[in-house]
């Protein structure tokens, strides 16, 4: 149920029904959900909502917004531009730093308002060392489950990893800061910190599957099923219904973070992840020839 407050049976005070013990008097919640991480941030119901409202539905309008005018900007300045040039590198490097730049700023306001909020969790080791384990589970599940995939079907990295590699390969210092700090911790205030917080108060069942499945849907290419109905050609939408689990499984586990060990946790476990990636993208350009 939507459980948002409920009144401490010592000292009367009424507090978040997420929250594990009453901050006033320390008395243990009897109500509290079951296994959901002390370290995790607690959010009034309507803040959860917010951040999830302004990490996704705020980043799809200002990608739109942005996208069209770097569109108009690109071809003033390509007056040859064909359709092809959408796909340019420069281009989408270009909506991609500016849309998270511009998303970023009301997630650090947030922070900053809310900072007393985020500081739990940060001074226990278990933040750093499962944070870290998070990281490196997330790298050799991919590596593992990518390598077999890419031996049996011949599978190549999605549209989405073929983006960012196109934008790392020109921009990679900005690509270490866009894709593995500030990508990773706006999105564990998204889905982590507002989707899945917010739903946990109905069930923890409905909160993963939903956390799950919508996070991985998110770096799931759809327009390549619309090629193959135009071109009778589906070898780029089954090439992403094979990255898919992947996906699922690096939301699995940045979902099981934070509900067990917190914020902290699941934000070292994905920007461990994110930069090692770009970091080896980096390296294997450089030194790959």
């Amino acid at each position: 149920m939507f459980r948002n407050k409920i009144k401490c049976n010592e000292c009367e005070h009424i507090y978040d029904a997420l929250e594990p013990e009453c901050p006033e008097c320390k008395n243990e919640n009897p109500r509290a959900p079951k296994g959901f991480s002390r370290n995790a941030v607690i959010l009034p119901l309507w803040l959860q909502l917010t951040l999830l409202g302004v990490g996704y539905v705020g980043l799809q309008l200002v990608s739109i917004i942005v996208t069209i005018i770097a569109t108009i900007i690109f071809t003033i300045n390509n007056p040859g531009a064909t359709p092809e040039s959408a796909t340019d590198p420069n281009l989408l490097a270009a909506i991609e730093f500016i849309s998270y730049g511009i998303i970023t700023i009301p997630f650090i306001i947030f922070v900053i308002l809310f900072r007393r909020k985020f500081k739990y969790g940060w001074k226990n080791w278990q933040t750093y060392v499962f944070g870290l384990i998070g990281g490196f589970a997330l790298i050799g599940s991919s590596t593992v489950y990518m390598g077999f995939v890419q031996v049996v079907f011949g599978v190549t990295e999605n549209a989405n990893e073929q983006i960012i590699n196109q934008i790392v390969s020109i921009y990679p210092v900005l690509s270490l800061l866009i894709f593995a700090i500030v990508g990773p911790v706006v999105e564990e205030l998204t889905y982590r910190v507002g989707l899945f917080s917010f739903l946990r108060r109905i069930h923890p069942a409905l909160a993963y599957a939903v956390t799950i499945i919508f996070f991985a849907i998110l770096h799931f290419d759809v327009s390549s099923l619309m090629t193959g109905f135009q071109s009778g050609d589906f070898s780029a939408f089954t090439n992403e219904l094979l990255n898919f689990p992947a996906y699922l499984l690096a939301a699995a586990i940045l979902t099981f973070i934070y509900d067990k060990f917190g914020f902290g946790a699941s934000c070292i476990a994905h920007i461990t992840n994110n930069f090692c990636s770009v970091l080896l993208t980096i390296l294997a350009l450089r030194y790959g020839h």
